[in-house]
């Protein structure tokens, strides 16, 4: 893991020190995109030490009540930021019984697009969300395909919710909506 988070480090102060202007205006698109992918994979093994810290009882061990406090202290995160990253965690992670069987993900589809990179933290919370609202009555069958639908569309670069809050279109826009070729 040392080794991973040194390499890690390494490219991190690299790309901080790498100048951006002599990158074409399509290098920095692929930049950003690249950048971003390889940030929501982050933010799944930001999950699985959650996990391993919770599994762990580390919040125990470092006088926390509560996995949420052990964030704030050790990461210091917000309250809303730790919430939200415990909450992701509950539903994305892979936890384990205490006989040490691994339990599969509640959301695996989320989990699984968020370990490619394909969504991140704030598509996780945002399934996590809709979800939530459907009612207990529903088949879970059904809910397992509602979860399905957002991730793979999101990897296949189309938005399922198109009036969902996102950048706004600039008033110069001679249509409305977003026109971005960007992708």
């Amino acid at each position: 893991m040392d080794e991973h988070l040194t390499a890690l480090d390494a490219a991190v102060d690299g790309l901080l020190d790498d100048g951006l202007s002599a990158l074409s205006d399509a290098d920095i698109v692929e930049t950003l995109q690249r950048l971003e992918t390889s940030l929501r994979k982050a933010a799944a093994v930001g999950t699985r030490l959650i996990v391993e810290s919770v599994e762990r009882s580390l919040p125990d061990k470092h006088d926390c009540s509560t996995i949420n406090n052990f964030l704030i202290a050790t990461l210091r995160l917000s309250v809303g930021d730790a919430a939200r990253r415990v909450a992701a965690a509950k539903k994305v992670g892979t936890w384990h019984h205490p006989t040490g069987e691994q339990l599969p993900p509640d959301l695996p589809g989320t989990a699984a697009a968020q370990r490619d990179g394909a969504i991140g933290p704030d598509h996780v919370h945002e399934i996590r969300g809709v979800l939530g609202k459907i009612p207990r009555s529903v088949d879970p069958a059904t809910v397992e395909v509602a979860e399905q639908i957002r991730p793979q569309a999101l990897r296949a670069g189309r938005d399922p919710q198109p009036n969902s809050p996102g950048p706004r279109p600039r008033r110069r826009s001679p249509t409305p909506g977003n026109n971005c070729s960007a992708t």
